[in-house]
């Protein structure tokens, strides 16, 4: 029989979700173990620790510091930079492999969504992580400049 865990977070953001999915990650011994990331985007910020191994998670779910695949769906913005960088980082630091599947359908993060995240004055007010998250979700929902990872 099949086991699934579901970590959710009631406090956007910082409630420990990336802790609690890696403690759930280090108490499985299957295989087949899958993390899915089911929102959210590059910015996040899960630090795990695996001997004395740090990894902050932004792109990659966590578990994926102990080798475990992940996947992204489709209500995720994932950033192709951001993606590349954080898996060149983990291949220094993961000695098993691990695979990342990305839904059709994840919500792409462009340089210009970026860059208005950081210069919309509303976000200047009222903070801002500056990683083009919200901007790209606001991009999608009211125009139709939409990209997708399929379209990559």
């Amino acid at each position: 029989m099949k086991k699934a865990n579901i970590v959710l977070g009631l406090g956007f953001g910082d409630e420990g979700k990336g802790i609690v999915t890696d403690y759930l990650c280090s108490k499985s011994y299957s295989a087949d173990t899958l993390v899915v990331r089911f929102s959210g985007g590059h910015q996040a910020g899960h630090t795990v620790m695996m001997d004395k191994n740090k990894h902050i998670h932004s792109s990659f779910p966590s578990g994926t510091l102990r080798g475990y695949d992940g996947y992204i769906s489709h209500h995720c913005v994932i950033s192709p930079t951001h993606m590349v960088n954080e898996y060149l980082e983990l291949k220094h630091k993961v000695t098993l492999d691990f695979k990342l599947k990305v839904h059709p359908l994840a919500k792409v993060c462009t340089p210009f969504d970026i860059m208005f995240n950081e210069n919309n004055i509303k976000n200047r007010v009222d903070g801002t992580c500056g990683m083009g998250v919200g901007a790209t979700m606001n991009r999608h929902n009211s125009t139709q400049f939409k990209l997708f990872a399929i379209d990559l």
